[in-house]
């Protein structure tokens, strides 16, 4: 599997992977708070940080896609 970032970038991602799920989780959480006003503020959070997950996935995938066999470099035959 093919990279387009280096190692730390990589990490960087996945870090920020990992905290826009905790921060779903934890908004999905709060959604359930006995304030009405504080569940509905959290509603308009959880939708963004919905939003902001999928496209860190998205990134995720597109930055680690398999490389094709036409990008691959074939060594010269003889």
């Amino acid at each position: 599997m093919a990279s387009l970032m280096g190692h730390m970038d990589q990490e960087r991602l996945t870090k920020s992977s990992h905290s826009a799920s905790f921060l779903v989780q934890d908004l999905r959480d709060l959604v359930k708070a006995g304030n009405p006003l504080l569940g509905e503020i959290a509603i308009e959070l959880l939708q963004q940080a919905v939003l902001i997950e999928q496209r860190i996935k998205r990134v995720e995938t597109a930055a680690c896609t398999p490389e094709s066999e036409d990008d691959a470099v074939m060594a010269p035959t003889a």
